[in-house]
Formats: structure tokens, sequence, C-alpha cells
């Protein structure tokens, strides 16, 4: 940068200062950099803590997800060398229900439409291009899947909001403990 301003006749004085600051500082403009840099990150930082304020406030309204990840805003989990405490078997029980219930109505509803988009497939595509019945079951699959995606949400909601399936009491440090995984892992594979 010094070699753009070597020469400075007929320059502006903020230019002739400019001038003066990097051939004192040759970190000058890094330096400045670094400053705007940590500002940004101020300010990323700050949203990011109000954005988890606010899906925490919200959070009490939702469901707690399928795969027990802790909310937004939750504590973090206790350190290695405390204690955490197991959950009682009714809390297990509950967790087996709340993972089973939304994986039978997923399970039958991902059936169906398979079922359905299989064989409209084969009567319709299969006949006029010629295509074999495992063919369209395949294409089926495909259909059924894409649809999965967008239902398993509404089934979720569904178990949540309709049924009012019991949520256990354990803390976000429980959920890490093995028989928790366990416990929601038996109630997915039913």
């Amino acid at each position: 940068t010094r070699s753009l301003f070597e020469s400075y006749a007929g320059c502006s004085p903020s230019l002739r200062v400019l001038r003066r600051r990097v051939a004192n500082n040759p970190f000058y403009f890094t330096k400045r950099n670094t400053r705007a840099f940590s500002f940004q990150k101020q300010q990323q930082q700050q949203q990011q803590q109000q954005s988890l304020a606010t899906s925490a406030r919200h959070h009490g309204k939702i469901r707690w997800n399928s795969n027990f990840t802790a909310p937004p805003g939750a504590p973090a989990p206790a350190a290695a060398n405390e204690k955490i405490p197991e959950p009682s078997f009714r809390d297990l029980k509950q967790i087996v229900f709340n993972q089973s219930i939304p994986f039978i109505g997923f399970g039958f509803l991902d059936n169906a439409i398979l079922i359905i988009a299989g064989d409209a497939i084969d009567n319709s595509l299969g006949v006029y291009l010629g295509i074999s019945t495992l063919c369209a079951a395949a294409i089926g699959n495909i259909i059924s899947d894409l649809a999965g995606l967008g239902l398993g949400t509404v089934i979720e909601d569904f178990c949540a909001n309709v049924l009012k399936l019991p949520v256990p009491n354990i803390t976000a440090a429980q959920r890490t403990l093995r028989s928790v995984r366990m416990s929601s892992n038996l109630g997915m594979a039913i």
C-alpha cells in the first residue's frame, strides 16, 4: 500500500494524513479491518442470543422433537464430573410411548401412499411405457418418501396437539444418558 502513496503532490490533506499513518504503521488497514470485523461479530452474537431467547419463549408451544436434542436456550448438559440422576421407569416408558405413536402413524401413512401410488403408476404409466410392476413400485416408493418428508411434522404436531401425549419430565442432561437414548430407539423400532 505504500507505493500508492509515495508521491502525494497535489493530493488532498486527508490523503497526506493517511499516507503518514500508513508510513508509520504498515498494519494500519489490518487493524481497522480487525476492529470492524470484531464489531460485526459482536452484532452477530447479539442477534443469535436474541433469536435463542425468542425461540426459547416459543418452545413451550412446540413438542419435544423426536431426536431428543435440547431445546434452544436450555441449560447445557452437566459436566463430566457431576452425577446425572437416572430418570424414573415411568419417564422411560413415556419416552418409548412418545416415540412409538408417531412412528406407527408414519408407517401406516407411508405404506398406504406407497401402495396407492405404486398401483396407480402400474395401471397408467406401466401400461403406457411398458415398465415392470417392480419399477412402478420403486417410483411409488419415491413418491411415498417425498410425501413422508412433509407428513412427518404433521404427524408429530397431531400427536402433540390433538392426542396430547404426555411429555416426560427429564432434564437436558438426562437426555444424554444411555438409558434415555435406548428408550428412544426402542420406541422408534416399535
